[in-house]
């Protein structure tokens, strides 16, 4: 597992050592383009370069949730015990026996140490639940599903990722290349996000070594996959089946190793094709073709 803080702490030192490296807090007012150049106004003053590599909002489009949007929304606890309960070689990706009456939820486990785990409540659906609502649903797993009447609460985390099938543009005027969740690099379909940002990130620096602009273009394989994601988002918004249903069905009827490539984007065609036919064909081929034509129009 690689905790936020410590992969945050890495770059950080590592980036501090360079001596072409500046850090700095100031409030952005406006980011433009003149010329080849960029503008980035401050309320420390005006910066200009040949590219901004931004993750701000100013050039996202809306995300709030409408016919093509939902959240995914989650509480963890780092929790320990005195015992050494936990197998810290098995994870637990989705554990859907957890109340569903909030929209699709799920438990996520990964133990890290015979006596500490991460334990992670998340929901998907179009409404952020209040912080009592993830209190209750983690301390009843722990007491009825692990079967832990004491634990220690290490540390906490929580989040709100969008998930949306509204393109986001990957640069501005060819000279503000947007990165990150801000670049589109959010999975449409899971939340997921870390490897997709780093290969992006790598291509990027690929093409600034290369001397090309450092725009990274929209694969054939990258446009499949925006499908396929459309696709699922679509069903889980409009309904059409539960959310713990169809992520229960894909894991039932294909291996592991096949849905966490299908997942992060490396399955290949026919195991694509093969989990396809494992999915209720009169919900998800309409779908599908509503998406395509959606994309195309």
């Amino acid at each position: 597992m690689i905790r936020g803080l410590d992969f945050y702490n890495f770059v950080y030192q590592f980036a501090t050592a360079c001596p072409n490296v500046h850090f700095m807090q100031s409030k952005i007012c406006s980011m433009q383009v003149t010329g080849d150049q960029v503008e980035v106004a401050t309320s420390d003053g005006t910066y200009k370069a040949a590219y901004a590599f931004n993750s701000t909002r100013l050039f996202q489009p809306g995300t709030q949730t409408d016919q093509h949007s939902l959240y995914m929304h989650f509480k963890g606890l780092t929790i320990r015990t005195e015992a050494p309960v936990f197998n810290h070689g098995k994870g637990t990706l989705m554990d859907f026996n957890v109340n569903q009456h909030d929209g699709m939820a799920f438990m996520y486990m990964l133990p890290t140490s015979p006596n500490e785990a991460l334990l992670e409540y998340t929901v998907i659906n179009g409404v952020v639940l209040n912080p009592g609502a993830y209190d209750e649903a983690l301390q009843t797993y722990i007491n009825e599903a692990l079967h832990l009447s004491q634990v220690k609460i290490v540390r906490e985390e929580s989040g709100i990722i969008p998930m949306t099938k509204k393109k986001f543009p990957v640069h501005h005027k060819q000279r503000i290349i947007h990165i990150g969740t801000a670049g589109g690099c959010v999975k449409a379909s899971s939340g997921y996000a870390f490897q997709f940002i780093q290969r992006q990130t790598a291509k990027i620096v690929m093409n600034l070594k290369q001397n090309r602009k450092p725009i990274v273009k929209c694969s054939f394989r990258d446009k499949k996959f925006n499908l396929y994601d459309n696709a699922f988002l679509e069903v889980l918004i409009s309904g059409k089946m539960r959310g713990d249903e169809l992520m229960s069905r894909i894991f039932k009827y294909n291996s592991g190793g096949t849905v966490l490539a299908f997942l992060d984007n490396e399955s290949s065609f026919t195991d694509e094709f093969n989990m396809m036919t494992t999915l209720p064909a009169n919900i998800f081929l309409p779908v599908t073709l509503k998406e395509f034509f959606r994309k195309a129009s």
